[in-house]
């Protein structure tokens, strides 16, 4: 069985292999319409679009996001700790978020996504998404390094405005020996 990924823009990434996942749904280009799970890290609005409520999946956020974006009938709230099939919810530290979660994905690969935040908790993974924030390409590199990624793909940014600073931080991991990588949006990794 295959894996595949499609970065969809923001931190909005897809995810097809044992199960069909959609993190973080405020897409730049349309998902996968048979989708098992979507999941939400945050509460901050970058990280849902509306249209995905008619998304025919289960959902699962924090408590705050669900509030936030008026998921009520709609998603189960999750914490770190809970599983959901192959996938582990963690901590996740987001900067101005009241509540924020990430999700490990067991599947041929392990697939860390943490949001907007970079600070990992202690779990080492093969893939990990990372956001591109320029004051702390430091402590995103530090993130990295603690989960030991085979591969780090850039996320959260726009690659008509900030591609400079996405390949500015890819620079700055190659000379730290990490694997760094810039996809384009709605490009597909099969793994």
């Amino acid at each position: 069985m295959s894996l595949t990924i499609r970065w969809l823009g923001n931190a909005c990434v897809e995810i097809i292999g044992k199960k069909k996942i959609l993190i973080d749904p405020n897409y730049l280009i349309p998902p996968n319409k048979e989708l098992n799970y979507v999941l939400v890290t945050h509460e901050h609005p970058d990280h849902f679009r509306e249209e995905a409520k008619e998304i025919k999946a289960r959902f699962y956020a924090p408590e705050t996001a669900i509030k936030a974006f008026n998921l009520e009938n709609l998603a189960e709230p999750v914490k770190p700790g809970n599983k959901i099939g192959n996938i582990e919810v963690v901590e996740s530290f987001c900067s101005k978020s009241k509540e924020s979660v990430g999700y490990l994905i067991y599947d041929k690969k392990k697939i860390l996504h943490l949001g907007d935040s970079f600070k990992t908790p202690e779990v080492e993974t093969d893939i990990v998404f990372l956001p591109i924030f320029k004051p702390y390409h430091k402590e995103i590199i530090e993130a990295a390094q603690k989960c030991k990624a085979e591969t780090i793909y850039l996320i959260h940014y726009s690659p008509e405005k900030k591609m400079d600073v996405a390949l500015e931080l890819v620079g700055k991991m190659e000379k730290a020996g990490l694997n760094a990588k810039v996809i384009n949006t709605g490009e597909q990794i099969t793994l």
